[in-house]
């Protein structure tokens, strides 16, 4: 009785867990409503609340872009504040500088809310507010 107890505690647990990973990971995108800027964020943990991820930014009608592309390389990084809401930086691949951001994941209607607190120094072509989805 207790090895089905333990078995059956340690099953829960696995799937609890990677519920929560895959809350926030992945790829989430927003378009503006005239069209012509999109954004592109591409999220993973590194452990239950610290989040690493990249942007992309097209902006002007792919006038100006503002991406991290490189493999090893993250734009964003995040810390959990509360429940489904996470603070950090991301840093303008266009200026090489750093803004504060929120992000909070709905998980009612599977989306993200990304807020650009404090804008990075310069020249840098990110949303102020972007409700984004996968």
């Amino acid at each position: 009785m207790k090895l089905q107890f333990s078995l059956c505690f340690l099953f829960l647990s696995i799937g609890v867990c990677a519920q929560q990973t895959q809350d926030l990971e992945g790829t989430w995108r927003w378009t503006s409503p005239n069209g012509e800027d999109n954004f592109e964020l591409t999220l993973e943990y590194i452990d239950g609340s610290k989040i690493r991820g990249k942007h992309c930014s097209v902006f002007h009608n792919g006038e100006k872009m503002d991406c991290q592309k490189r493999e090893n390389d993250y734009s964003i990084n995040l810390i959990k504040i509360a429940k489904n809401i996470y603070d950090g930086t991301i840093e303008s691949r266009y200026s090489a500088t750093s803004g504060r951001i929120r992000v909070q994941y709905h998980p009612q209607d599977v989306s993200l809310s990304f807020v650009l607190k404090a804008y990075p120094p310069g020249e840098f072509y990110l949303p102020d507010r972007a409700l984004l989805y996968r």
